[in-house]
């Protein structure tokens, strides 16, 4: 079994019924590709952290009793 992480760590099989390891720069380079900007997989990871870390802090401090913000001109 191969170690978690690094080069070699995920396959698909081919349609010829091979398999094929994909790299991380396999992934960072087709996430660079469908972006068009010079995103990676670090980045994504990070992201979906901080969503996961506003999410805990809107359910944590959720007042039903607070007044929405009424930002000026609005």
């Amino acid at each position: 079994m191969p170690a978690i992480g690094g080069a070699g760590a995920v396959s698909v099989r081919r349609q010829d019924g091979n398999p094929r390891s994909i790299s991380s720069t396999d992934v960072n380079d087709y996430l660079r590709e469908i972006a068009g900007r010079d995103f990676s997989a670090k980045d994504f990871r990070t992201w979906h952290g901080t969503v996961q870390a506003f999410e805990w802090i809107r359910v944590r401090f959720a007042c039903d009793d607070v007044d929405p913000i009424v930002r000026p001109g609005g």
